[in-house]
This record gives C-alpha cells, structure tokens and sequence, in this order.
C-alpha cells in the first residue's frame, strides 16, 4: 500500500520527526549529502558557484521577487461559491463542437487542454510549491534569513491566512464540464506537496518558522487528511490505487475501512502528542 505510506511519511516528516539541530540537515527525500556540500561550496566559493547552485540562487532570488500566490487569485469560483476551495478542470477534456455551448466535455486521448493551467488554480499551487521549495533550500545553503521568511510568507499565505488560504480539500479538482463537479483523479493535483515536505523540514531551524505556523499547518494537513479518507472522492481515489496494486498479485482489490484505519489512528496520536519547534 505504498501510496498511503507515503502519505504517512509526509505527515511524520511534517510535524516532528524531522528537525534541524547543531547545523544538521534532516532531509527526507532530498539527497543529504548533496545538500552538505552544497552549502559548503556556497561558503567556501561564493564567486564561482557550479551552474545548478547558481541556477537555483537564480530561482530563489526571483522567487522573493513574485508575489505570494493563493487560491483567491482565480478569476472562476467553485461549486461551493467559495473562492477558497481549490478547483481545476481535467486535463484530456474538451468542448464537444457537435453540442450547444460544447457540453459535455468529451475525453481527447493524449490531447492536453491547455486551459488546465488557466482555469482554476492548477497552474498556481505547481508554481507556489516551486518557489517555497527554491526558498527553503537557498535558506539551507546561505543561512540568509530573508529567503526562510519569504518561504515562510507563500506557506502562511497558501495554507493559513484566513484572507487567501486554500480550503484542505480537491473535492472540485479536476471537474469535467457538463458532467461532474470535480473527481477521484483531482487529488493528484496535490502530488507537489511531497515536495514542501523537505521545505518545511529545512524551514524549522529558521526564526521565521513559529509555533503559531506550525500549529496552523498541523490543524490544515489533519482536516485534509481527514477528508482524503472519509469524502467519496478519496475513497474511490486510494481504492482505485489499492486496486491496481492487488489485483495484479490476485487480491479482490477491494480498500475495507479496516485498512484505513490505523493510518487515521497513528495520524490522531502523532498529533497529540506535537514535539516543540526548535
């Protein structure tokens, strides 16, 4: 069941597992020693720096130069009404030009609606992942301050200002037009959070980092937990994976809630039971 591992690790290496002390870099997924020498390099030869160093230094700067991205940027408003939940429209579908108004949409294999990063807010949450990760790396290379805060300011801003936040949903993710208000399928539009998990690993050694973020995102990432595993999107996402997986090894396929529960139980200890920012 490796997609709800990951799952796990995400949440664990969110909220405590992980943490910098002493000038360590705990990394889950990123190459720790590659990081190390990185930021060696950076110290110790500041004016000639290898072409990805300089590339991602490059990155961060503009980065700090964009403005924090939120859900409330999109000029559509979901189902909901709520311009605070996430909405995307699904990538191989199009207008029907036989149909009044090309409802319903019809499945293109292999043609991708470049509307898919237009609409909604599926091109926003890919860029605002990109410059938190950008930000949080240079932070861990220079040590400069300004890039932890303006990783810090994208969190807070996507995830928890009350003004801009996302809702911890994708029920609207990658609706089809004229025939759903968003699928299973959606919640891959949230595969780039496993890349802040690291971002925000690196960010707790930072001042910027505090309790009050740290509690926040813990509150988000618990309803959005709860929602993949109790809403009809997120059953049928994981069955459908679960599915794949054991069907191929001559299982029924079937997801029981039995399954799913110690991954909620470990989820609900794990945050009772918070370690302090440091």
């Amino acid at each position: 069941m490796r997609l709800i591992s990951i799952f796990t690790l995400w949440l664990l290496g969110l909220f405590g597992l992980f943490s910098q002390s002493d000038g360590k870099l705990d990394v889950l997924f990123l190459n720790r020693a590659s990081l190390e020498a990185s930021r060696e390099i950076f110290q110790n030869n500041l004016k000639h720096l290898p072409p990805a160093l300089s590339a991602l230094m490059k990155d961060a700067d503009n980065a700090l130069k964009a403005r924090p991205l939120s859900v409330m940027d999109k000029n559509q408003v979901p189902p909901s009404g709520d311009k605070h939940d996430y909405m995307s429209i699904a990538s191989y579908w199009w207008p029907d030009t036989t149909k009044p108004g090309g409802l319903p949409y019809i499945r293109r294999d292999g043609e991708r609606n470049p509307n898919r990063y237009i609409v909604g807010d599926r091109g926003r949450i890919g860029t605002m992942v990109e410059q938190v990760q950008a930000l949080a790396l240079a932070y861990a290379i220079t040590g400069k301050e300004l890039f932890a805060k303006g990783a810090t300011q994208r969190i807070s801003v996507w995830f928890l200002d009350s003004r801009t936040k996302m809702n911890p949903n994708l029920k609207y993710a990658q609706y089809i037009e004229g025939s759903n208000e968003g699928r299973a399928t959606g919640i891959i539009d949230s595969h780039g959070f496993r890349d802040l998990i690291d971002a925000m690993i690196l960010l707790r050694g930072s001042p910027s980092w505090t309790e009050e973020i740290e509690h926040g995102l813990q509150q988000w990432f618990t309803k959005y937990l709860s929602w993949l595993l109790e809403s009809e999107n997120g059953k049928e996402f994981f069955a459908s994976h679960w599915r794949e997986r054991t069907e191929s090894c001559g299982g029924s396929g079937a997801l029981r809630p039995a399954e799913l529960a110690p991954l909620r139980q470990s989820s609900v200890e794990f945050f009772g039971s918070r370690r302090p920012v440091r």
